[in-house]
């Protein structure tokens, strides 16, 4: 009767067969599952959502988890993309339709933080890249910063401040600003790596000079000789583009460094003089506010500061009216939350609905979006039209190079900054809101209103390159 019972041996080679069948089966699925995720990743990356967004920052995510721990081969699908190139010509202009894909693959690379060794060096090989553009660096530092900086890479940022690669571009900015940042959330451990930037204080080139006196302001004040030399040497630049572009930041972060950089505002209140530099009294106001009482542009910076808390204090008591909502609605900084409260009266604040649609005028794609979405609270039967500006970028562009050439009178000005922050800020507008600047450009700036139209004619396309 026992002879029908198994023997250890057949036991042993069921289980080996069985054991077989379960890795056949784990292979098998494994490799179909990152077959599905490669292609959903992949959808991701070249799918460009709708308005100024350059790629689907969820989207790009959730397909990067699809991979589960194997991330190596997430990291190979967005290494490639990251590489793409395309181009159209369009009346002789080359436009690099791309420029989206590459944008989000490095962002996807990003989001692989250290599960891949290779991550980190391949984000510095993108930075340092001659054949890389600015957008390209760009991302590969903000990927950087998501995997996350600490003090001990202070001398790595510090070579960077020395490099073409920070050159007239967001670089220049965000490097000195990170290297300070690090320095203000621990000083002991960013102490022993200070000398790699204050050696950079009396390097051969003044672009490095005031790059490190940047990143040095805010800890160590303006009184220190060398950073005040280096930046009040770059304030005393002839006010070319590329001087005020660099004269710009400086400006910004040593508005956000406050007392300490007392010793440069003579610097700032110059430069506050030209056409357009007059927010620069607000940064004044936050670095030397005694001086409200002898500079009326400072005095008004204050004043505009004290609104802004008045009105940050009634939305954290509540104490607001509809009336107060429909004002906020006014201001450009208040705008966005005066339409979350209105959202939240629901129909009682219909009474506010024009001032709403009024407040989408020149905001960017996400205050519009939010305040849209407050509006439909409030009205849900509302109309509001659109139209994308990510349709005709070429007009805009068009228009926006002819404006940047033209005398920068205040009209000038503001033709030239509306046309950039719509290519580059707004997603969507009103009909009203582009109706008027195009009737503005054909009064004010013929040749730029004559790019523009010319800018809407259909593109053609070129070989691919490599």
């Amino acid at each position: 009767m026992f002879s029908s019972l198994p023997t250890l041996k057949n036991l042993v080679l069921a289980g080996s067969g069985t054991s077989g069948f379960v890795l056949a089966c784990v292979v098998l699925c494994s490799c179909g599952s990152s077959r599905s995720a490669a292609a959903h990743l992949q959808a991701a990356l070249h799918t460009r959502p709708s308005g100024h967004q350059l790629f689907d920052s969820n989207q790009i995510t959730n397909a990067v988890q699809e991979f589960g721990e194997n991330r190596e081969a997430a990291f190979t699908v967005l290494k490639a993309a990251s590489n793409e190139t395309n181009t159209l010509v369009n009346a002789g202009r080359i436009i690099d339709t791309n420029k989206f894909v590459r944008a989000g693959a490095i962002y996807g690379i990003g989001q692989l933080g250290k599960s891949v060794p290779e991550v980190t060096p391949f984000l510095w090989d993108v930075i340092y890249s001659p054949s890389r553009n600015r957008l390209d660096r760009w991302m590969a530092f903000r990927s950087l910063q998501n995997i996350g900086f600490q003090a001990q890479d202070i001398p790595v940022l510090a070579k960077l401040l020395s490099a073409p690669a920070s050159n007239q571009n967001i670089l220049t900015k965000v490097v000195p600003e990170t290297i300070s940042g690090l320095i203000e959330t621990n000083p002991p451990a960013a102490r022993p790596y200070f000398s790699s930037v204050e050696n950079l204080l009396d390097d051969s080139n003044p672009d490095t000079q005031f790059r490190a006196a940047l990143a040095l302001v805010k800890s160590e004040g303006a009184n220190n000789p060398k950073i005040f030399s280096a930046l009040h040497a770059l304030f005393e630049r002839p006010n070319d583009r590329d001087s005020g572009y660099f004269k710009s930041i400086a400006a910004q972060i040593l508005g956000e460094a406050g007392p300490p950089a007392k010793p440069l505002v003579p610097d700032l209140l110059e430069f506050a003089k030209l056409p357009d530099e007059d927010y620069i009294y607000q940064l004044v106001a936050r670095i030397e506010p005694e001086l409200g009482s002898q500079i009326p542009e400072v005095a008004q910076a204050l004043k505009d500061q004290k609104r802004a808390q008045m009105w940050a204090e009634k939305w954290k008591s509540g104490s607001y009216t509809l009336d107060d909502l429909r004002s906020a609605l006014k201001e450009e900084d208040q705008a966005l939350i005066a339409a979350k409260h209105l959202a939240e009266m629901g129909a009682t604040a219909k009474a506010a609905v024009p001032d709403m649609i009024q407040a989408l005028w020149g905001k960017d794609e996400d205050t519009r979006d939010a305040i849209l979405a407050g509006l439909h609270k409030v009205d849900p039967q509302v109309v509001v039209a659109k139209i994308y500006v990510t349709n005709i970028p070429v007009a805009f562009g068009g228009a926006y190079s002819i404006l940047e050439k033209m005398p920068a009178s205040q009209q000038n000005k503001a033709l030239t900054d509306s046309c950039f922050r719509m290519m580059f800020m707004d997603g969507w507008v009103l009909p009203d809101e582009l109706a008027a600047l195009t009737n503005n450009l054909a009064v004010q700036a013929p040749d730029a209103y004559r790019a523009f139209v010319e800018g809407l004619k259909p593109a053609t396309c070129s070989k691919p390159t490599n």
